[in-house]
């Protein structure tokens, strides 16, 4: 059953699956028998199937997938374990989400780096009391000492400044200009 089922694509509405897919609502089907949903009868017949669950995945409010079971027990339909079944979907759905998400802000992160890579200069991260928190890049200007001596301090007080230079003055009333809450 399981070689001869590998392969099956349903399409939203083909079979319980595609049925499920198509309306988010779970399925018990306690005995098989003839029921014209079944897609593969002699499959189904020969491997000695007689009962079949299937419940939708889903997450923000939409079918992604189905999870499908079927067994050689009859099974009578219990309430209690089609709402299990739908907590169970609902969690696997939003655990499916949630690894999607990590995956493209990891892309995302990639992207960045790999443009910080490309960038002959280099960058800095600051908090809101200018301090800077990350200094990275290729090329980072001599005589600076080394991005890790520049942590925790602001531009105009790393290695080689001289904070009393003009423009260091025009830069430092620039930041706090900014820092400053508008009216």
């Amino acid at each position: 059953y399981l070689d001869e089922s590998r392969d099956l694509v349903l399409a939203p509405g083909t079979g319980l699956a595609g049925r499920v897919l198509q309306t988010g609502e779970s399925l018990l089907i306690p005995d098989l028998g003839d029921d014209p949903r079944i897609l593969r009868k002699s499959l189904v017949r020969g491997a000695g199937l007689r009962g079949a669950c299937n419940f939708p995945v889903t997450a923000d409010g939409r079918t992604i997938g189905v999870f499908a079971f079927v067994g050689r027990v009859v099974r009578d339909a219990d309430p209690r374990m089609l709402a299990a079944l739908a907590v169970i979907g609902s969690q696997v759905g939003q655990f499916l989400r949630r690894m999607r998400a990590q995956e493209v802000l990891g892309e995302s992160e990639s992207r960045f780096r790999s443009l910080v890579e490309l960038s002959s200069d280099w960058y800095w991260e600051s908090d809101a009391s200018h301090r800077l928190t990350r200094v990275d890049g290729r090329r980072f200007p001599e005589g600076a000492g080394t991005p890790d001596a520049w942590l925790g301090l602001r531009r105009w007080e790393g290695p080689g400044v001289n904070p009393a230079d003009p423009a260091w003055a025009g830069h430092r009333a620039g930041r706090r200009c900014r820092a400053r809450p508008q009216p």
